[in-house]
């Protein structure tokens, strides 16, 4: 026989996917920022870079937006969010797309700076 949930139960398995949203979120942002680093360090000292390890890292940031999207979608459509809660999942959805244009952007001037070093001037 199916158990019912009490309201205190799907209250909990909300919080425990809006803190699932939360983490995720923090890992788009470390994406973003290694990759912001590594442009920094190269521009910093000078030195060749690849565009090929920009591009995963690039896949794996759209990866995590998509997963984002679908979960704020999940949230909204299963239980109608309170007030703090829908706004915390529509600034996660704004902030996602604007760390995956982040993320493709690196990718852009991974190839810039790639191609501007194995040009001959």
């Amino acid at each position: 026989m199916e158990q019912v949930r009490t309201g205190k139960s799907v209250r909990l398995h909300y919080d425990q996917k809006l803190a699932d949203l939360r983490a995720q979120l923090k890992d788009l942002g470390g994406i973003c920022r290694r990759m912001l680093e590594t442009i920094e360090r190269v521009l910093a000292e000078n030195t060749d870079i690849s565009a090929y390890a920009f591009a995963s890292a690039e896949r794996e940031a759209a990866i995590r937006v998509r997963s984002i999207d679908r979960l704020c979608s999940l949230l909204i459509l299963r239980q109608q969010p309170v007030s703090k809660d829908l706004r915390l999942i529509t600034v996660a959805t704004r902030v996602s797309t604007d760390l995956g244009r982040i993320a493709h952007l690196c990718l852009d001037l991974s190839k810039t700076l790639e191609r501007i070093s194995t040009d001959d001037f």
